[in-house]
């Protein structure tokens, strides 16, 4: 299965129209990541999207007392809303992403999301503010403040 038809298997990427889908197969690219492999460190650039494909992905930041601090998890068909919001607002990336499990993330660049964005959002008359919302919303984030999980809907 090549990365498209992955992606293909999540929303908001059924829905792409014929142009979107062609951009998308483009360039999107699939990354295999070993347990442990870091996907994002603190402070680096953003260079795209991240789509979880296979696997979870483990989001967390380092506290002043050196402990390790979960922020959410990635699942399959779940994106890095930290990321997406440094890739919009040209941020670096303000904490760690890492494998939890031998993983698979799809890495859509950022000049194709931000073209799809504006793209497919105008194509569904929906705002582009409209379109980001909805996928961190359906990105489920699960905060783990002192190891209680939690849905956070926003």
């Amino acid at each position: 299965m090549n990365t498209l038809e992955a992606l293909e298997q999540f929303e908001p990427f059924r829905s792409l129209s014929g142009a979107g889908r062609s951009l998308l197969g483009e360039g999107a690219l699939r990354k295999r990541l070993a347990g442990a492999a870091s996907v994002l460190h603190k402070g680096q650039a953003v260079s795209g999207a991240y789509v979880a494909r296979e696997g979870r992905l483990r989001v967390f930041t380092i506290s002043p007392a050196s402990t390790e601090a979960t922020l959410y998890f990635l699942d399959p068909g779940e994106t890095c809303v930290l990321a997406l919001d440094c890739l919009f607002r040209d941020l670096l990336h303000p904490a760690w992403v890492q494998a939890e499990t031998p993983s698979s993330v799809a890495l859509i660049p950022g000049p194709i999301y931000r073209r799809l964005f504006e793209t497919e959002a105008a194509r569904t008359k929906r705002s582009p503010d409209q379109v980001f919302r909805g996928q961190a919303r359906r990105a489920k984030l699960r905060l783990v403040p002192l190891g209680v999980t939690q849905n956070v809907h926003i």
